[in-house]
């Protein structure tokens, strides 16, 4: 008997694709109510007397006040049409440290469904490291550009200088024969003085010039290289770490900045780039090994 029983309810159980399909859609039920629920909460708060929206919460919608004000956050910076609201609650509560409009290609990019929490986060600080090492740069080459701008408005002056003091005649009085005005002397060395100024100040613009392409040689490598996180097929910290150096104008003076934390940290993502290089290497030889083989290969007839 009991087994016919179980062969019955065998036959009336649902295949599992749908009930696959059910749980996919519930779950993505979930984030748009935390966003219908925090737009409720807010209007509800509005509508409370100042120092009653605790009790309110505890009482009437059991509720924590941290819990209510994270679901109006969630309401106020996630649209109710946005892929996140696919995500667990802390998940998407982690991402709002993104800026909205990068959000979720951030959340795609990096496949933040298979991720913890904490790897989310952590992969926001790497992103936040980086876009700061970026901005330090960007800063760097503008203060070049606006040096080398000053040095040449100096140059400028000085040859002006320069150039007016070549002109100038001395003064002279004949009596009866030609003589060195009195301030002759004072004339020459102030353009000797002059000259050497204009000199000093071309060698500045130069030193200027230099530094300042160079800083913008290093902005545009560095923006060519693109966002850490969008680096295919490393893992977000080593990718993050392969940018932190390619960005940085010296390897040696850019670690030398770091703690011991972090240089750990950097030199597990070095050795994880290698076994990486190592394992893809290995794959590489594999298939031209294959091909070989396949090429040698023939029938007797």
């Amino acid at each position: 008997m009991n087994g016919m029983a179980a062969a019955q309810s065998a036959a009336m159980a649902r295949p599992l694709v749908e009930i696959e399909a059910e749980i996919l859609a519930q779950k993505r039920t979930i984030g748009r109510s935390i966003v219908i629920i925090g737009h409720a909460l807010r209007e509800a708060k509005s509508q409370l007397v100042h120092g009653a929206w605790s009790a309110w919460l505890e009482e009437k919608v059991n509720f924590s006040q941290s819990t209510a004000e994270n679901y109006m956050r969630i309401a106020e910076q996630v649209s109710s049409e946005s892929a996140l609201l696919n995500l667990p609650y802390t998940k998407i509560l982690a991402l709002l440290s993104v800026p909205e409009d990068h959000r979720e290609q951030f959340a795609k990019d990096n496949q933040v469904e298979d991720k913890s929490v904490s790897e989310i986060k952590q992969l926001i600080r790497e992103r936040d490291a980086a876009r700061a090492e970026a901005a330090k740069w960007l800063n760097s080459a503008e203060e070049n550009a606006r040096k080398a701008t000053r040095a040449n408005a100096r140059a400028d002056q000085e040859r002006r200088r320069a150039d007016a003091l070549a002109s100038r005649e001395p003064d002279t009085v004949t009596i009866e024969k030609e003589v060195i005005p009195a301030d002759y002397e004072l004339i020459k060395n102030q353009l000797r003085c002059t000259r050497e100024m204009l000199a000093e100040a071309e060698r500045e613009l130069e030193e200027a010039g230099e530094e300042r392409d160079a800083a913008m040689e290093e902005l545009e490598a560095m923006k060519a290289g693109g966002d850490p996180l969008d680096v295919v097929p490393f893992c977000g910290s080593c990718a993050s770490f392969l940018n932190s150096v390619f960005s940085a104008p010296y390897a040696r003076e850019f670690f030398a900045t770091k703690n011991d934390d972090e240089l750990e940290r950097y030199g597990n993502n070095v050795a994880l780039i290698l076994e990486w290089a190592k394992k893809t290497q290995d794959v590489i030889e594999d298939v031209r090994m294959d091909r070989t083989m396949g090429e040698r290969c023939f029938s007797i007839i």
